[in-house]
């Protein structure tokens, strides 16, 4: 989680703290109150983007993109 999202959360739970309503310190901070109650749900703190730079599961090691460039030079 980016620290400025663990910022914002942080502030924007200051001030429900302080008695302000969510939406309002949302609004304060930028973001939507639904994009906060995405943030605080435990399943959803992570980038939930379909399109999300993930590192792939099966990428070839440094030693086997050697090895196939390697091959095809020859």
């Amino acid at each position: 989680m980016s620290h400025e999202r663990v910022k914002i959360m942080n502030l924007v739970a200051e001030a429900r703290t302080a008695g302000a309503r969510q939406s309002t310190a949302c609004e304060a901070m930028g973001i939507s109150a639904k994009t906060f109650q995405r943030w605080i749900t435990p399943d959803k703190q992570q980038d939930g983007r379909l399109e999300a730079r993930r590192e792939v599961n099966n990428k070839l090691t440094e030693l086997e993109c050697q090895r196939v460039i390697q091959g095809l030079n020859s």
